[in-house]
């Protein structure tokens, strides 16, 4: 049996070895005695994430701790409206993260993209759900509304959700400096100065310096260089 869900996927149970892993993901799942004994205590309570063409998403850990336990089946989410362009970075996001952390400034701009792709998928399920609101008469029903209720901060769900694909955290504010330092190195209205001073802070971050500070430093120049002149009233003794 499948469940058509209003988050954009469809949920069902599917033959567990019919999932197919690919190589980009861990081969080694790590100690996965907790996590077995999780599944025994109470089941999958997050389903395995799969492609329609049943390709493996995300739930590598949760596949072979279900294969342990020899359950046939499981029950996934199959998402059928995320673009190619996004399994594609998911992909890399995986294959770099598997073998050698991203760089902060590499980090950043595979989250710019995650990011973008993450709220366009957003848009298009809303856009969705707000379609079959206006036709569906179980609307007004308990919980019908709630589920079709676009999110309170839309563009910081998306930002934590592109954070967390790339860093596995949902905190997004050392990748977000580091695109706006890289956005002021290159705006042609700034002052040489300021994009110098970018320039050359990205440079020490990919040398393994901190970020915020020389964010900070960055932002209180671009300030200082956009403060109009202390207005010039002449000798104060000449009044």
């Amino acid at each position: 049996m499948s469940v058509v869900s209003d988050r954009g996927h469809i949920e069902l149970d599917r033959q567990a070895e019919s999932i197919i892993v690919g190589q980009r993901h861990r081969r080694d799942p790590g100690n996965l005695t907790p996590l077995v004994d999780s599944l025994k205590r109470v089941g999958l309570l997050q389903p395995i994430t799969i492609t329609p063409e049943g390709h493996l998403i995300c739930g590598f850990r949760r596949l072979e701790a279900a294969k342990a336990l020899q359950w046939r089946t499981v029950r996934v989410w199959v998402r059928s409206g995320l673009s190619d362009e996004l399994t594609r970075l998911l992909a890399e996001r995986d294959e770099n993260t598997t073998h050698k952390p991203l760089a902060p400034v590499e980090a950043a701009r595979l989250y710019e993209e995650l990011r973008t792709l993450v709220e366009e998928d957003a848009e298009r399920r809303k856009k969705a759900t707000q379609f079959g609101a206006k036709s569906d008469k179980t609307a007004g029903q308990p919980g019908h509304a709630e589920s079709a209720r676009p999110a309170a901060d839309p563009l910081g769900a998306a930002r934590r959700r592109a954070a967390e694909l790339v860093t596995g955290k949902a905190s997004y504010n050392r990748l977000e400096q580091i695109l706006a330092m890289e956005r002021i190195a290159a705006d042609p209205r700034l002052s040489p100065a300021v994009r110098d001073l970018a320039e050359t802070e990205l440079d020490a971050i990919r040398n393994g310096a901190p970020v915020d500070p020389g964010y900070q430093r960055v932002k209180a120049a671009q300030r200082a260089a956009a403060s109009p002149p202390p207005a010039d009233h002449g000798d104060i003794g000449d009044l």
